[in-house]
C-alpha cells in the first residue's frame, strides 16, 4: 500500500507491505487406498512445503506402507500446523486368491 501526504510543510511517500499468511493447505494421494498382504501403498503429499511430518516420523514427501490403518502427515507454518490422514485398508479376503 502507498500513501502520499502533503501539507504545508511538504510532502512525503510511505509504503507499506501487507503479507497474508495462512495455515498449509495438504492434498494427501495413495496409489491405493485398498492393499493385498505383502503389497505396497505410496501415499505422497503435495502443498505446504517441505518439510512433511508423517505417522511414522519420515519427512518425506512421500512414503510407502505396507501395513493399514490412518496414515498422518502433517505441516507447519508460521499460521500454524495441519494435518491430513488417509485410511489404507489390508483386504486379505478380496485378495485370497491371489495369495
Amino acid at each position: 500500500m502507498l500513501r502520499y501526504v502533503s501539507n504545508s510543510c511538504g510532502a512525503a511517500t510511505a509504503s507499506t507491505t501487507v503479507v497474508s499468511n495462512v495455515l498449509p493447505i495438504l492434498n494427501l494421494t495413495s496409489s491405493s487406498t485398498t492393499i493385498c498382504p505383502n503389497e505396497t501403498a505410496t501415499l505422497t503429499v503435495t502443498g505446504g512445503s517441505a518439510p512433511y511430518t508423517w505417522s511414522n516420523t519420515l519427512n518425506t514427501g512421500s512414503v510407502v506402507t505396507t501395513s493399514g490403518g490412518v496414515v498422518t502427515v502433517s505441516n507447519t507454518n508460521a499460521c500454524g500446523t495441519t494435518t491430513a490422514s488417509i485410511i489404507v485398508n489390508v483386504d486379505k479376503f478380496k485378495c485370497k486368491h491371489i495369495c
